[in-house]
């Protein structure tokens, strides 16, 4: 069953769609990537693959409980941790449990409570769309895969990130990177990624 519209992201792009387009494309490439090359290094200069498959996994787990347990207190910071023997397997079975949690009824008009605060569903949403999206391009540049990124998505995710991110997010120990110098007319996955401090 689809999920019911709800308000409109960037673009006016319904936001559960976004988030279902970047799980997409994130599952995608994570089932190319090979057991061999989950020690490779990432653009997350902290994580290896395995690591930033960890990530990815906890980010997926983090946000199905804030949805799940919406009207409840904040979710527990989730702690590092290794990703069990199968990465794949847990990385998958994650997957589908936040694409469950976010087709709840009337979810994007609750808030929801998690680490990043309290919120209304709507703006959570985008904000693990962009995650996981972003380190989807991750995982692809890492293992030596197309970083391509739907354009469609690509925008959703750059319009809502050059309207939320400040500088305060940025720098040593802060969730982003400065921004990297690109081309204007550099595809729009590219801006993205140089924008929140990658190198295309």
């Amino acid at each position: 069953m689809s999920p019911a519209p709800g308000p409109p992201g960037p673009g006016g792009v319904d936001p559960v769609a976004l988030h279902e387009g970047a799980l997409d494309a994130t599952s995608r490439i994570v089932a190319r990537v090979r057991p061999h090359q989950l020690s490779l290094p990432t653009p997350c200069a902290e994580w290896d693959v395995r690591q930033l498959l960890d990530h990815l996994v906890d980010g997926n787990e983090m946000f199905t409980r804030a949805v799940v347990e919406r009207t409840g207190g904040p979710a527990q910071p989730l702690v590092d941790r290794p990703v069990v023997d199968d990465p794949f397997e847990a990385y998958a079975r994650s997957t589908e449990a936040v694409r469950r949690a976010w087709r709840r009824p009337d979810v994007l008009e609750r808030e929801i409570t998690g680490p990043f605060g309290t919120l209304p569903g709507h703006v959570v949403v985008r904000m693990h769309f962009v995650d996981h999206l972003v380190h989807g391009w991750d995982v692809a540049k890492a293992t030596g895969q197309d970083t391509t990124i739907d354009a469609l998505l690509a925008t959703a995710a750059y319009e809502e990130m050059t309207t939320a991110l400040d500088s305060s997010s940025r720098g040593p120990g802060m969730p982003f990177g400065t921004e990297v110098p690109c081309g204007g007319d550099a595809p729009i996955h590219e801006l993205l990624v140089a924008f929140l401090g990658r190198h295309p």
